[in-house]
């Protein structure tokens, strides 16, 4: 292996490290409204409050994805673990809903950060060569944040207190950004003026962008409707249900690294993207005519590796289509139609919901799913 090589594998292997911490985080944001419920807010208060985590999102995401092209990503991600730290802070003190937004609104912005942050050194300096197997990598990193959030957040709050949950939080945070600012390699930043609104309007940005919103739409219903289907429709217990998403979690960290090897032999992110989606798709929609555990189990699985595919598929495209240098900003754009789509889907979705049941949100996203290629097939990358 040449010096080059040998580099790029070091900096890589500290850049995951940093991506697994930013994705641990994220689980959190799923177990706070159960606090806010003890607190005694009911529903329609919790729901109001977690939205801003939505539209934080919304007017976050863009600037943020600039920020990260004129500035250090290493810095840039490791101020994002500060911001964040004041979320669990405002929540131990929460007494009264100003505090309680001013805390979404500083979560949202500092996950973004950090989020944004890490996909950036990705998108920037892995080489053509490498980008699959990398991309493959940073999403099965991810993936296992998510699950070990999920099982050590659910331990703490069934075992000890959300005290002990966001006290522990707001120190891991602070060792998070200083451990990102001594081992995350920094990588080259714009220089001359940027060309965003020309890439924006570009056919392949569009056509993209199409494609990431109808399918993260399903995102929306999840959030709205996926606990209420398994265990009202179902009828999983507790325990079932952490199982279930612990596992599934877990395969999607696994389709992460397969997605790599899979796009690698494939060549075209579009082909993986194509692919991922009548996954995720057909996985959605066979879930929601399951009826028991292991029907749950087998195609909640099958849906999140299609999500893998797609994760690592999209980045990868939108590596080679951009330049380095100016693509942070267009992932910014692509994150804020992900986050307004996943909005939009937990609106429409809940009421779908509540119109026909628990299982039929589902069907749609899952349908909705496989018609997606559409706008790929007529794609260049």
């Amino acid at each position: 292996m040449n010096s080059s090589a040998e580099g790029l594998s070091v900096s890589l292997s500290w850049a995951y490290l940093v991506a697994f911490l930013v994705w641990v985080f994220y689980p959190v944001f799923v177990y706070t409204p159960v606090y806010l419920g003890a607190l005694g807010y009911t529903g329609s208060q919790i729901g109001v409050i977690a939205s801003v985590l939505y539209i934080a999102g919304l007017l976050f995401s863009g600037p943020a994805g600039v920020v990260t092209d004129k500035f250090s990503v290493r810095a840039i991600t490791s101020a994002g673990f500060v911001v964040f730290c004041f979320f669990p802070v405002l929540l131990l003190g929460a007494v009264s809903p100003l505090l309680l937004v001013t805390a979404y609104v500083l979560g949202a912005l500092g996950s973004t950060l950090a989020r944004m942050g890490a996909d950036a050194f990705f998108l920037k300096s892995v080489p053509e060569g490498n980008r699959f197997r990398a991309f493959g990598y940073f999403t099965g990193v991810g993936g296992l944040g998510m699950a070990l959030g999920y099982v050590t957040m659910g331990y703490i709050v069934g075992r000890v207190s959300f005290h002990s949950l966001y006290g522990g939080l707001t120190l891991f945070s602070i060792l998070a950004a200083g451990l990102t600012l001594w081992c995350m390699p920094s990588v080259h930043v714009q220089v001359g003026k940027p060309s965003y609104r020309q890439h924006i309007r570009s056919r392949a940005f569009l056509l993209l962008a199409c494609a990431m919103f109808l399918h993260t739409m399903h995102f929306g219903a999840e959030v709205s409707a996926l606990g209420l289907f398994l265990m009202k429709e179902v009828g999983l217990s507790g325990g079932q249900m952490g199982l279930a998403m612990g596992l599934a979690m877990l395969s999607l960290g696994a389709g992460g690294i397969a997605g790599g090897r899979v796009g690698e032999q494939l060549k075209k992110g579009r082909s993986l993207y194509i692919l991922g989606l009548m996954l995720s798709g057909t996985g959605n929609i066979f879930m929601a005519l399951s009826q028991g555990f292991s029907g749950i189990l087998c195609f909640r699985l099958l849906h999140e590796l299609g999500d893998a595919f797609i994760f690592v598929a999209m980045r990868v495209m939108a590596s080679r289509i951009f330049p380095s240098q100016e693509v942070g900003g267009v992932w910014g754009a692509f994150r804020t139609v992900i986050t307004a789509a996943s909005f939009i889907g937990a609106i429409l979705y809940g009421a779908v919901a509540q119109a026909g049941g628990y299982r039929l949100p589902f069907l749609i996203a899952g349908g909705i799913s496989v018609i997606a290629p559409f706008f790929l097939i007529r794609m260049e990358e």
